[in-house]
């Protein structure tokens, strides 16, 4: 058991393996497992389909459109433009006073 843990480990068991220490094309002969960091993409049944333009049926008969109201920031509330903002003249006064 002792032996079996001094032994050397193959290169996949290794952890983090840079492409020196393993040999060539032996990462395209490997099985790899991980988990997809990203939700499947749903399947397009008919039943999806139907429901989904039954869905937008009812709301252009119910003329429910969902239209994004527009807000206007109060003018004093603006903040300056980068123009406004940025001077290029050189200031009056240095950093020490």
């Amino acid at each position: 058991l002792e032996e079996e843990a001094l032994e050397q480990k193959p290169w996949a068991m290794k952890g983090e393996v840079t492409a020196d220490s393993r040999p060539v094309n032996s990462l395209l002969h490997a099985t790899l497992d991980y988990s997809a960091g990203s939700k499947p993409v749903p399947v397009a049944t008919e039943e999806a389909t139907e429901e989904l333009e039954t869905l937008i049926r009812k709301r252009v008969a119910e003329e429910l459109f969902d239209d994004v109201v527009r807000r206007t920031i109060p003018v004093e509330k603006r903040t300056k433009t980068a123009s406004e903002a940025l001077s290029q003249e050189k200031p009056k006064e240095g950093l020490a006073e």
